[in-house]
This record gives C-alpha cells, sequence and structure tokens, in this order.
C-alpha cells in the first residue's frame, strides 16, 4: 500500500543507510535512503522540499519493489 507523498522503492533491494527520521525537514534532492540492489548502491533523493512524517524501513531490511520507504507530511 503506497502512502500519499510518500518514496518508494525502485526495485527489490536492501536498506544499507536511512538518512532521515520523522520530523527531519528535508529539501529536495537531499538523499534520503540508500538501496543495495544487484551489489550496487542507490541513494534514494527526495522528490519534493517537506517533512518526513513517517521512516517504514531501518538498515538490513529487505524491500520489495514499490514499496513506500519514507512518507512526507501533507
Amino acid at each position: 500500500e503506497l502512502a500519499v507523498g510518500s518514496v518508494t522503492a525502485p526495485m527489490s533491494c536492501k536498506i544499507v543507510q536511512v538518512l532521515v527520521e520523522p520530523g527531519t525537514e528535508v529539501t529536495q534532492d537531499m538523499p534520503l535512503v540508500v538501496l543495495e540492489a544487484m551489489k550496487m548502491e542507490h541513494v534514494i533523493k527526495a522528490p519534493k522540499a517537506g517533512k518526513i512524517s513517517d521512516v517504514y524501513y531501518k538498515v538490513g531490511d529487505l524491500v520489495d519493489e514499490g514499496k513506500s520507504l519514507v512518507a512526507f507530511e501533507e
């Protein structure tokens, strides 16, 4: 299920770093989460400025493609 205003995993992956927490104010293109897939790291960046409301995974978690990683306050 996708949260409105959320950032999703582009592929099945493992969480390597979580760079934000609920309440973090972010700017557009600020790194949010670092993923590892197919032995490559991928930095997921904020699509817009705003405040993070939820972080759904922690380091080491396995995530399916299309799952929400973080959500923005509306």
